[in-house]
Formats: structure tokens, sequence, C-alpha cells
């Protein structure tokens, strides 16, 4: 069934999402629009491109076309033209090239989601780089194929929460004006190429920093004993790197932790006692390192009573390691939001042996925790 073209003049909003809509979004959609303000057609069966008569939907806040078989060069064309744009929605669609430069025009952008498309390229910077001071605070880029390193310039979008760049192949380090952003609290950025070390000091200004997932790159380094310091940590994940040194005692200071992965590192000594006080805690994956001594009796204390909604309404797959003793690891829970599940499936553990002699080696698990 395609859309239909005929819409009340006036109208505000306008939500046609999940449905079974196919075909190209109808032109005469755009030509009564002049008053929308939120435009949801998510989750259907769309094709092509955004008409251009779109331009024309000046008073447009929020736009959703995620989870459609979108392309084309609408972003540049069309959507760069809605100066107050603050919500843009377009995940799961089969958009290519680079993320274009002209997407600086929505000065107003708070929300930018484009993971799961096709793009290449940078990550784009020229967000932070406006005169009029970007109010972006969340960028979803996750489940593409960018590449280089990450640029420094992030550090200058003061109002960013949450970067999601999962799922591509981005090299170097992560700059330490990221690190420092005030208000960041998700910083997800697993399954790349990443290096470097994370570094002393975070959360020394305050402990915003709620997610912290950067597992299945090539981090170096001990983990920092500023880690203490980010006090409201909830999600830990840093397995899968080549991490070395002590966990940091001061790790039990984390009252809201509830999910902390270091497996498959080259971490050593003992496991901090502290983390008996972890209530909260419901998954310690500490496998495949060097650890050594006695496993704290303190870690029977731990109850797992993780406040409700504070891991809830995500998406998690627990990817098993079936390859015996020359793959390390287990494997690892992980978060698949803005991710393809057909690449999530070929996820090697990023770079951990999963095929041998040409049989697949692990299983997938999904799972919505409580």
């Amino acid at each position: 069934m395609k859309i239909p073209g005929e819409i009340l003049v006036k109208l505000k909003s306008l939500v046609l999402a999940h449905n079974q809509f196919l075909d190209q979004i109808p032109s005469e959609l755009g030509q009564t629009c002049s008053t929308l303000e939120e435009l949801d057609l998510s989750g259907n069966r769309l094709t092509g491109e955004l008409p251009s008569i779109f331009k024309s939907c000046s008073s447009l806040i929020s736009l959703n076309l995620g989870n459609n078989e979108l392309w084309g060069d609408f972003l540049s064309t069309v959507i760069s033209s809605l100066t107050i744009l603050r919500y843009l929605y377009l995940p799961f669609n089969n958009i290519t090239g680079h993320v274009p430069k002209s997407l600086v025009n929505c000065t107003q952008l708070q929300v930018l989601d484009l993971s799961s498309n096709a793009f290449i390229g940078n990550v784009p910077s020229e967000f932070c780089l406006s005169a009029s001071g970007f109010p972006l605070e969340t960028m979803l880029l996750a489940g593409n194929y960018l590449t280089g390193k990450l640029p420094t310039q992030l550090g200058l979008c003061r109002n960013l929460r949450k970067i999601d760049l999962s799922f591509n192949n981005l090299t170097g380090s992560i700059p330490l004006e990221i690190w420092t952003l005030p208000n960041l609290s998700e910083l997800v950025m697993w399954a790349n190429n990443l290096t470097g070390e994370i570094p002393e000091g975070i959360c020394v200004n305050g402990g915003n920093l709620q997610t912290l997932i950067l597992n299945n790159n090539f981090l170096t380094g001990p983990l920092p004993q500023s880690i203490a310091n980010c006090t409201n940590l909830v999600w830990v994940s840093l397995s899968s790197n080549r991490l070395s040194g002590e966990i940091p005692q001061g790790i039990g200071n984390l009252a809201n932790l509830a999910i902390l992965q270091l497996g498959n590192n080259s971490l050593t000594g003992p496991i901090p006692r502290g983390l008996g006080t972890c209530k909260n805690l419901i998954w310690l994956d500490l496998n495949s390192n060097a650890l050594e001594g006695s496993i704290p009796f303190e870690l029977t204390d731990q109850a797992g009573l993780v406040t409700r909604g504070i891991v809830s309404g995500k998406q998690f797959a627990f990817v098993r390691n079936e390859g015996g003793t020359e793959c390390r690891g287990a494997g690892g829970l992980v978060e698949f939001v803005g991710i393809r599940e057909e690449r999530l499936s070929i996820l090697p553990i990023v770079h951990s042996l999963f095929w041998k002699d040409g049989v697949h080696l692990h299983e997938q698990w999904e799972h919505d925790l409580p």
C-alpha cells in the first residue's frame, strides 16, 4: 500500500510509523507541509529519496524516516534546508557516500541518528565548528563504514551526551577532548580498530559518564585509577582489548555499576574485594586474563539489585565463543542498538578466532534485560 498524498492543511504532526507502506514517499505529501512540525514515516518499506518539495517543510522540528529502504543524496539536497530541525532519525536505510557537511545548516540539530547505513569517510567534525555553538547532544553513526581517526573537534560540541560510533573501521586513539566533554554520559565505540590508552584523570571534574563500551578494539595500558571517580557508571565493557596492569581497587566506589566486562585482556593482580560493595552488579566478566590470588568472598555480598530502568529497554546479544582453548574468551554481552543483525552475525568477537576449518564457531543469544 502506498502512502496517500492528500493530507490536511495546517496539520502539525503526521505519524504513519510501523505499517506496510511501500514505494516512494509521495511528492503531494510535501505540498501541504508548511505547518508540519513532526513527520514520522519510520518502520515501513519506503524506497527512493525524500522528494525535493519537502524543502518547503520549514516548520519541521522532528523527522523520522528510519527503518526503511531509502537511498540517494536527499540529506544534502533536502534535509539541509530544514534549518530549525532538531531531531533527525535515519537509521537502517541504504544511504551511501559521506555524511554531508551541509547538515550544519540545521543549526538547531540536537539528535543525529544515521546508524546502519553505508556511509564512508571520516567522522564529521563540522557540527562542532559552528560559530553559533552547535547544540548537538546525540551523535549516532554506528554500523557504517567510517574510517580514519576521531576528530579532536568533537570536543567543541560541549552539549554532547551520547556518542555511538560502534562497528566502523576507526583507528587511532580517542582524543582527550572527547574524554573531557562535560556532559558526556554514553561513550560507545566498540568493534573498531582504536588504539591508545584510557587516560588517567577521567571523571576528575565529575562522574557524568554512565556507559563506557569500548570492547573489541586494540586499547592498551592500565585502567586509570580515576575510573573510581566515575560514580554514575552503569555499564563498563572493555573486554577483548590489550589492557594490562591491575584492576583499580577503587572500582568498588561505583555503586550503580550493573555490568562490568574486562575479559580477554592481560590484566594482572587480585580481583578487588571492593567489587562486593557494588550492589547493582548483575554481570561480571573477568575471563581470560592473568589475574591471581583467591576469589574474594565479598563477591557473594553483591545482590544484583539493579534499579529497574537502569539497563532496561536496551537490546543485547550474548555472543559465545565456541572455539575451545584456541580462542581466548568465552564470549561477551554486546549492545546492538543501531547495528544490523546480519552484521552482528559476522562478528569475530571482533579480533578473536571465530572460524576454524570453515566451521562457524559461535552462537548468538538475544535478550532484553528486565
